[in-house]
């Protein structure tokens, strides 16, 4: 805690904002800060590293700086933030890197009190995507397995019945 605090007095405001830029360039988490007119304002270093234009998206619109289907969902999470003055989450998913890596990431977004500003903190669903994926993977193997086994037991059966239906003709015929 900080001198100023000890003693009851608040931090100036400037050293509140220095101290809250630094937290949300430092964060891994994409955030971003946009006006009335979706033009960024400010992004993190997180979110830089995957729009177009990198570092130079500050200033430039959402929708030119998203990957495209992020800047539809984005966009209209917003507008309606700016609207309501609710949080709205957006899910953006399928947000490619620069890399071409795949990324899925949701927004909550939520105006700024007093200003006619948005911020956006990002959360990266990318990991808990890839152990779904997985998951799928390995419940459709076990589909297949369970196919085969089970249409090798249905074959073992008929052909126990076509062996005990040819027995009992041998017996017959004997």
């Amino acid at each position: 805690m900080c001198d100023a605090m000890k003693n009851g007095q608040k931090p100036s405001k400037k050293l509140a904002q220095f101290a809250l830029s630094q937290i949300l360039e430092a964060t891994e988490e994409p955030v971003f800060i946009c006006d009335a007119k979706k033009r960024l304002v400010f992004a993190n270093y997180a979110l830089a590293s995957r729009l177009r234009g990198g570092g130079r998206a500050v200033g430039k619109t959402v929708a030119s700086s998203f990957p495209k289907q992020a800047a539809k969902i984005v966009g209209e999470a917003i507008n309606d933030a700016m609207r309501k003055g609710k949080s709205r989450t957006a899910h953006a998913t399928d947000w490619s890197a620069a890399g071409g890596s795949p990324m899925w990431v949701s927004f909550s977004v939520k105006k700024i009190p007093g200003n006619h500003s948005v911020l956006g903190i990002g959360h990266d669903e990318t990991p808990s995507r890839i152990l779904l994926f997985q998951l799928y993977k390995k419940i459709e193997h076990l589909e297949q397995f369970r196919k085969l086994a089970v249409g090798r037991e249905m074959r073992m059966m008929e052909l126990k019945q076509e062996n005990e239906a040819l027995r009992r003709s041998i017996d017959e015929g004997a």
